[in-house]
């Protein structure tokens, strides 16, 4: 009887452990998913941004929008870092992360107007 007291008890703390690891396992996941969506919404800003200065010559200064319901900021400034180039900073905020240091991405990139 005590012998399976004691397994029982290890069986327990085992179980106890494997849920945690678990737990940490999803969260991480949804992490990485949040992370992977805002990586590839703000590339989709940067190239829309590259096209419209392509095709245009300027582009707007900031401006704002909300993609698959995570809100972007961008802004564009010109001359930097040197004449002719334009220095883009787009940023991703969502209310919602398994994280609170993953509720954020901000990405720079250098376009020219050719």
């Amino acid at each position: 009887m005590v012998e399976i007291l004691v397994v029982l008890v290890i069986f327990a703390i085992g179980a106890t452990g494997l849920a945690a690891m678990s737990i940490q396992s999803i969260r991480a996941n949804q992490g990485n998913k949040l992370r992977t969506k805002a990586t590839s919404i703000i590339q989709t800003q940067i190239e829309d941004l590259r096209l419209q200065l392509k095709a245009t010559g300027s582009i707007p200064t900031s401006g704002n929008a909300t993609i698959d319901n995570i809100p972007l900021t961008w802004s564009a400034f010109v001359n930097q870092p040197s004449p002719g180039l334009r220095t883009v900073v787009v940023e991703v905020k969502w209310p919602h992360a398994p994280y609170q240091n993953a509720r954020y991405l901000r990405y720079a990139a250098v376009l020219g107007a050719d």
